[in-house]
């Protein structure tokens, strides 16, 4: 039967007043529940905070091939980065980038003959051997740089260098060796205690040729985690330790991924079971006695870890990484701890809508496809939490070729990875986030790209690390003051920041698990919450419009109220619909 309607019907007269009202309150309802579908589109939600600047760094400053994994903003307002690079033979070399960026702005790239104005860059490493760094931390007058370095033993040893902050020159070094008699070790992470000191957490007491790599690229296979801890003497003197004060191992995990400190003095940390199985988090105190250790293998592989606090109050504790859903593929992981470990809730996030250029108009895609992996996380002031992640479909090569799955695959512009920041609040909400993609004006075609790690500025300012196709890229979004730092034991230096860019879409850059052959993607997968029902509840990044637990789900666009292709919209609009159709028949 065909609906005839009436002028009337669609301008309704003072008579039909009454009865569409109820039906243009829904309407406007959804229309302030979802941003505009110009915004959505961008892969940017509405309040995500815009960029000042993105900067993009090459060979030139720090090796072949650089692969960037940790960075912060340093003492000075600055910023540092270290990674690791290609030598000539193939194997891997560190580096570490210190610049400032307070006359950047827009998109850009730094040129070999302009570095020299902004900061400077150091490289350690012997040819054909493995050496790199993997974290960074700020002092007033200097950088510490840890990770690892062959030595003259044919073993890989724990490295630790302390840089002049405003020059870059080396004060001293020291390369620890493993207690056991030829075995291999690391340091993953590490941070500035309460009392000026150092701890660090990594792998020791692996076997040789188990050391895969670190962060995005790779874990460790063999080996057993620790906690190790230099006093505020050792690091301000200028002769490097020969030892630490003391060093505990973490009996059942392999390698210690990340370290905070509590208000108490006592350390969290987080590390990775052999085999990249569950996660585990263990609370060590002030003298390095374990307290407390759990396990948590609904979480997936644990990349990071960070204290969650309002008010000045440490609330709970966070865990990020990645697991595999049942749908398949890869999706970031979230889970939230109370301060005596126990999950408080869990989320997924990932399959973001919408994009610029070849990503314009995407929907969620396939869930089989799509890879999001997060691998940072900084707790902010108003008790949530910022995380970092690359999102991107890689391995179409699996499927048959002329299969439905494999033209779907090679056909989707997600092939090219691209930068994912996400904010959720302390239920687990998302407040925000954004997709990026490293575009200079006038290009079209963008590079890959994933955020390795996430640093917050004392003024609330966001800097992403991102790993780009061409190199390193560093993006730093304006203030917002809830975005501002709530742990004070976060891995950050202190505030400072660069221009202004008006620039609220999506830029492109390259994640090494792309690019770098030899970089494989990792498929691995406080107080109480007020949402009692939040416990546990694993929300799929895939959730499709009909999940009923989309609105805490994280960063699918699919599943947010902030998209402008969210649920509420579509729901709405169709009740409403269905009233002025109701009204007319």
């Amino acid at each position: 039967m065909e609906l005839h309607v009436s002028p009337s019907a669609i301008f309704p007269t003072r008579y039909n007043i009454p009865h569409t009202f109820p039906a243009l309150c829904l309407l406007l309802v959804a229309w302030c529940l979802s941003p505009t579908l110009s915004l959505a589109s961008t892969g940017v939600s509405d309040n995500a905070p815009a960029p000042s600047f993105y900067i993009g760094f090459g060979e030139d400053c720090c090796g072949e091939d650089p692969h960037p994994v940790h960075g912060i903003t340093t003492a000075d307002g600055g910023y540092a980065v270290v990674g690791k690079s290609m030598d000539t033979s193939g194997n891997q070399d560190g580096f570490i980038l210190k610049f400032n960026g307070d006359s950047l702005s827009g998109t850009s790239f730094m040129e070999a003959e302009d570095f020299s104005n902004y900061g400077w860059s150091q490289t350690i490493g012997s040819n054909g051997n493995m050496d790199g760094f993997n974290n960074v931390v700020s002092t007033s007058s200097a950088l510490f740089a840890s990770g690892f370095k062959y030595a003259n033993g044919a073993t890989i040893d724990r490295y630790l260098v302390k840089y002049d902050l405003a020059t870059g020159s080396k004060i001293w070094e020291a390369t620890l060796a493993d207690p056991s008699s030829a075995r291999d070790g690391a340091y993953e992470s590490m941070l500035i205690t309460a009392d000026g000191g150092m701890v660090l957490t990594g792998v020791m007491n692996a076997q040789p040729g188990s050391i895969e790599g670190f962060k995005s690229y790779g874990n460790p296979s063999d080996g057993s985690a620790f906690l190790e801890y230099f006093t505020a003497d050792q690091l301000s003197s200028n002769g490097a330790p020969q030892s630490s004060a003391w060093i505990t191992t973490l009996a059942g995990a392999n390698s210690g991924k990340g370290v905070r400190q509590l208000p108490n003095g006592s350390y969290i940390v987080a590390a990775l079971d052999a085999d990249e199985g569950a996660g585990h988090v263990f609370q060590v105190s002030a003298s390095g006695d374990v307290q407390w250790s759990n396990q948590y293998p609904d979480h997936g592989e644990i990349t990071d870890v960070a204290i969650l606090t309002e008010n000045g109050s440490a609330q709970g504790i966070v865990l990020v990484g990645h697991y595999h859903p049942e749908q398949g593929g890869i999706d970031g992981s979230i889970t939230r701890l109370s301060l005596s470990g126990d999950v408080v809730w869990h989320k997924a996030v990932g399959n973001p809508v919408g994009g610029i250029g070849a990503f314009a108009g995407l929907g969620a895609g396939n869930p089989t496809l799509i890879y999001d992996e997060c691998w940072g996380t900084q707790g902010t002031q108003d008790g949530g939490m910022v995380v970092a992640c690359g999102t991107g479909i890689e391995g179409c090569g699996e499927y048959s070729t002329g299969s439905a799955i494999h033209t779907e695959c090679m056909q989707d512009p997600r092939r090219t990875w691209r930068a994912l920041l996400v904010k959720l609040d302390k239920n687990g909400n998302e407040v925000w986030h954004r997709v990026d993609s490293f575009l200079e004006p006038g290009e079209t075609e963008a590079p890959d790209s994933a955020s390795e790690y996430v640093s917050l500025h004392d003024d609330g300012a966001v800097v992403s690390i991102v790993d780009q196709g061409f190199g390193i890229g560093v993006l730093v979004l304006q203030p917002q003051s809830s975005n501002a730092p709530g742990d004070a034991s976060d891995t950050s230096g202190d505030s400072g920041t660069g221009g202004n860019c008006d620039d609220t879409g999506d830029s492109t850059t390259e994640t090494g698990d792309e690019t770098d052959e030899n970089d494989e993607s990792e498929d691995n997968g406080d107080d109480e919450s007020e949402d009692d029902d939040d416990k546990e509840d694993t929300v799929g990044a895939s959730n499709n419009a009909s999940d009923s637990e989309t609105e805490s789900s994280g960063c699918s666009a699919a599943s947010q109220p902030t998209y402008g292709y969210s649920i509420s919209w579509m729901l709405l609009t169709f009740l409403a619909t269905g009233l002025y159709r109701r009204r007319l028949v």
